[in-house]
């Protein structure tokens, strides 16, 4: 199929989309990118704590394809599908609601694991007039806007990493000293133009508690407020629960 439509269009790639691990890696050489759609906070009974098995699960057997990966992290709650879209009667408290530091974080993890594109996931899209008059309805006509904006944040969040994530930048590993019950996971990226990013994630299911040894002891400043420096390029990483930070050096 992949070879039929660049053949008849060879001027725009194609794109395969699955949220089934078991379809890949076979699945994902059907079109020229593969974006794999891991949508990991459900019940809120179950939290934050699967997130890294799941997102990472998706990206070990994408990456088996050989293709370029793109990721299209969750964007919605899994309560206002069946709330607004199907009808049914549920409780939108037994739903975990996705916060802008999960949007962002879920999208960060994709990228440490090598996602090098990002299309968040919504559903329904929320400015249909029908699904709008659905959350007048309820009570809930703001909800869109309000999920609209943490969309955009995390968009933006990535949109600072451009330079590691579409350009040649070079990525370092770091040491990770782990002390809270959930895992954190890290990369140290230098852009073109020598500038450096960390990128640091709180894996979810816990708190997590974390020192990362940066080589060549840089001066990283934290953008989301999780990370401080301790010197001699060791930082110490804290969060609740899901969470990210991203550091970059003076000069960003």
């Amino acid at each position: 199929m992949r070879r039929v439509l660049n053949r008849l269009d060879p001027y725009h790639p194609t794109f395969t989309l699955s949220n089934l691990p078991s379809a890949m890696p076979n699945y994902a050489v059907s079109g020229d990118v593969f974006l794999y759609d891991p949508y990991p906070l459900d019940k809120a009974v179950r939290g934050r704590a699967g997130v890294e098995r799941i997102i990472s699960g998706f990206r070990e057997r994408a990456h088996m394809a050989g293709c370029p990966v793109w990721a299209a992290p969750q964007a919605f709650n899994w309560g206002i599908q069946e709330l607004v879209r199907r009808g049914k009667k549920v409780k939108l408290s037994d739903y975990v609601e996705p916060t802008e530091d999960d949007i962002r974080s879920m999208a960060l993890l994709c990228a440490l694991d090598g996602a090098a594109g990002f299309c968040f996931f919504n559903f329904p899209f929320p400015w249909e007039d029908k699904v709008k008059k659905r959350y007048a309805e309820l009570g809930m006509a703001d909800y869109p806007e309000k999920l609209w904006k943490k969309i955009k944040a995390a968009g933006w969040a990535l949109k600072s990493l451009e330079p590691c994530l579409t350009g040649t930048a070079e990525a370092f590993p770091v040491r990770i000293e782990n002390r809270g019950k959930a895992n954190t996971r890290a990369c140290l990226w230098r852009s073109e133009n020598g500038r450096k990013y960390l990128v640091i994630v709180g894996c979810g299911g816990g708190k997590s508690d974390a020192l990362i040894t940066v080589p060549g002891a840089a001066v990283l400043k934290s953008r989301f407020g999780h990370t401080v420096h301790l010197g001699n390029g060791i930082y110490r990483f804290r969060s609740e629960d899901l969470n990210s930070d991203i550091l970059m050096d003076a000069g960003e």
